[in-house]
């Protein structure tokens, strides 16, 4: 199967997706038909690599991150899934210590 339209209607989150690695990663998924949620903590990179995604035809957003903080991936998640999916996931994780 060819990578170009491999992940139609299917969306994917980077993380990391600024620079390096994380950037070609979210590129390579946009090419290939995904829908690319882009985390960083850099808002003009990651603002950046989504617009170089849709100037290739591609969609994606950019969610400020940093996925050393809990609230940052909780905000993540809650970005990219629906809200029922979210529910479920949080009652699946242990209660916070903060």
């Amino acid at each position: 199967m060819s990578r170009q339209n491999s992940f139609t209607n299917k969306v994917v989150l980077v993380t990391g997706g600024t620079s390096g690695i994380g950037k070609a990663t979210a590129l390579a998924f946009a090419e290939a038909g995904a829908k690319v949620v882009i985390t960083g903590r850099r808002e003009k990179e990651g603002a950046e690599v989504a617009a170089e995604v849709a100037k290739n035809g591609g969609t994606a957003a950019f969610e400020r991150a940093d996925v050393s903080k809990d609230a940052d991936v909780v905000k993540a998640i809650d970005f990219v899934l629906p809200p029922m999916v979210v529910s479920m996931w949080r009652s699946t994780m242990p209660a916070s210590k903060s």
